[in-house]
């Protein structure tokens, strides 16, 4: 009876065993990530980082296989299409196929036809219609060209023509068909020129360099010249920008981090956050789900920097957009009285916050707690910058008085304590008020429209227009991890970005004013003895450095001037200006050019010198 005791706990043993183990396995899946670039490219470590990022939080454990069809080397779909079989036959079991661009997922579209394919296939790039295949989930991204020239159109109102530049490869001809046909409405006011002719990436940049005033560029894509030689989107993109004399717009994301000027954006790490969430679906279901395509919207992203160098009005960016680049300086100067008053605030705040959250008007606090409250208030309003409390329902505890100016708050201060609700604030993004709804940290600049504030009645405000201004917010928690508050901190920078914009006006017509003179004012650093133009024309200095100055100038020049150099670097002469010869490098004329040097002090040392220089005759025989 024993031994029978001792069998069947070994069966049940065993079978327990078993169950674990198919337990294990049915945990552990197989998926396989496919792009068509190469491991390093820009565009799918985005898709792939989100993508891998969403798989670790869920509860699968996920083997993830990374697939590089290395279009960088081999632009023939054919050959890769068999490339992607041959793998797929010869890997280990999967579960889910991912593509993570359109031509991989073309590969894998031809790949499912051919019937070398019937796994679930996840497809997360810009696509037309729906599901090629019952195998197959569509997460297309949406292109937003015709977003972005509205918005393009407001913000140049003179825009006259829009060239449209895409490479001739499946990627670039689909971005092409697809700006054909949302621009196409448009064409009878703004004329479109698609494409541009380039053999290589410096017919590419001279081409770019020429367009007429009053147009701008749209860029799709543009990665291969017609010769079919791949080109660094990290060094090529760059490059435009910095060569481009209009302005130029773009539609995917990674592409306005290269110095464009933004617009309506295909989101690399949406788009593998979605393509996770459509994978963990299948897996739980083991089904697709349906042929129909789920639409990713672009979103709306624009560089600060190419605006000021455009002069475009920021406040003409489209609402709701994201503005990267924008000038921290402004804010970070008045930022460390927050930090130095943070715990005086947070001991003040710590004693009444228990009463005061049972009764948010602090005019029912006791005695001892008024008192402390005044002390604290006397500390948010030293501060330069607009300080506002809100409570975990998103009420407003209390605002300082420098926000209180910002925002133009008009009747008594405690009025609005308890009546204003972040949530329902027209102006706030939405970045911000899901910060404060999930207690995480905030940085961004918004365009705050004062009209609309008046017109929604949210507070009564003596404000009109509109107002660019800095916002930073952070949650703060008791010991135990219970959230406190929320606190925001406002700075308005409207006047130091018109002061800005003035700055940059002066310093393009100085520019100008150079060109028209032929001189240009330069700086030598007195550690690299390198010289930069920093007003005028960039190609009229024949010299680069110190010793092709000493170079260029006449032999019997040369000791005087380098006693003259010697004392000014020592500090013993402010200013000098002499008129010498010079050998032209390209031609080898002689030339005579007048040139100012004057040292740069800081700290009482001399860190550099700056000084004109201005060619006098040509020709000299």
């Amino acid at each position: 009876m024993r031994r029978i005791k001792k069998v069947l706990f070994a069966i049940c043993l065993l079978a327990f065993a078993a169950n674990l183990l198919g337990a294990l396995d049915n945990a552990r899946k197989n998926v396989v990530f496919v792009g068509s670039y190469h491991d390093n490219h820009i565009w799918t470590g985005k898709v792939r980082d989100a993508f891998e990022k969403a798989l670790k939080s869920s509860e699968f454990d996920v083997d993830l296989r990374n697939i590089y069809l290395d279009s960088k080397n081999i632009s023939d779909r054919d050959v890769r299409r068999r490339m992607l079989s041959a793998i797929l036959k010869s890997g280990s079991k999967a579960d889910v196929v991912v593509a993570s661009d359109l031509e991989a997922a073309e590969a894998v579209v031809d790949v499912c036809r051919d019937g070398g394919c019937a796994l679930p296939v996840v497809i997360a790039s810009v696509w037309e219609g729906g599901s090629p295949a019952e195998n197959i989930a569509v997460c297309a991204a949406e292109i937003g060209v015709d977003k972005t020239f509205e918005a393009a159109r407001k913000m140049l109102p003179e825009l006259g023509k829009v060239y449209v530049i895409s490479d001739k490869t499946d990627t670039g001809n689909f971005y092409i068909r697809a700006a054909k046909r949302q621009l196409e409405k448009y064409s009878k006011t703004v004329e479109f020129s698609y494409g541009l002719d380039a053999d290589s990436a410096e017919d590419f940049l001279e081409s770019a360099s020429g367009f007429p005033q009053g147009s701008a560029v749209i860029l799709l894509t543009w990665q291969r010249d017609d010769k079919g030689l791949y080109h660094n989107p990290q060094i090529i993109y760059p490059a435009l920008a910095k060569v481009c004399n209009v302005p130029v717009f773009t539609v995917i994301d990674n592409l306005v981090e290269s110095g464009f000027v933004g617009g309506y954006l295909v989101n690399a790490s949406e788009n593998g956050r979605i393509a996770a969430e459509r994978t963990l679906k299948i897996l739980r279901t083991g089904g697709v789900g349906g042929s129909k395509a789920e639409s990713i919207p672009p979103i709306p992203i624009y560089n600060y920097e190419a605006l000021l160098r455009w002069n475009i009005d920021d406040s003409l960016v489209p609402g709701r957009a994201a503005i990267i680049n924008s000038p921290p300086s402004f804010f970070v100067r008045y930022f460390p009285p927050i930090v130095l008053s943070g715990a005086f605030i947070a001991l003040l705040f710590g004693i009444i916050i228990g009463e005061f959250f049972l009764n948010r008007k602090y005019r029912k606090l006791s005695e001892k707690n008024r008192a402390l409250y005044k002390r604290l208030g006397a500390t948010l309003n030293s501060l330069p910058i607009g300080i506002e409390i809100y409570d975990d329902s998103g009420f407003l505890i209390t605002a300082n008085d420098a926000d209180k100016i910002i925002f133009g708050m008009c009747g008594r201060k405690d009025s609005l304590v308890g009546s204003l609700n972040i949530f329902k604030d027209p102006n706030l993004s939405d970045e911000i008020k899901s910060a404060v709804r999930s207690s995480k940290p905030v940085d961004t600049i918004l365009m705050y429209d004062f009209d609309s504030v008046s017109d929604s009645g949210y507070f009564e405000t003596s404000l009109s227009g509109k107002k660019r201004i800095v916002c930073r917010g952070a949650p703060v928690f008791f010991g135990d991890g219970e959230k406190w508050c929320y606190i925001l901190a406002f700075l308005d920078f409207t006047e130091q970005l018109a002061r800005s914009r003035s700055l940059e006006n002066l310093k393009n017509s100085l520019d100008l004013a150079m060109r028209a003179c032929g001189a240009c004012v330069w700086y030598m650093d007195v550690k690299t003895y390198g010289f930069e133009v920093i007003s005028g024309p960039d190609d009229i200095l024949p010299f680069n450095n110190l010793e092709d100055f000493f170079d260029a100038i006449v032999p019997e020049a040369r000791a005087n001037t380098r006693s003259v150099l010697e004392e000014i670097l020592s500090g013993k002469v402010d200013r000098k200006v002499l008129i010498l010869s010079y050998s032209d490098s390209e031609d080898g004329e002689l030339r005579i050019m007048e040139i100012s040097m004057a040292g740069v002090l800081k700290y009482g040392n001399i860190v550099g010198v700056v000084g004109t220089f201005k060619e006098l005759s040509a020709g000299i025989s």
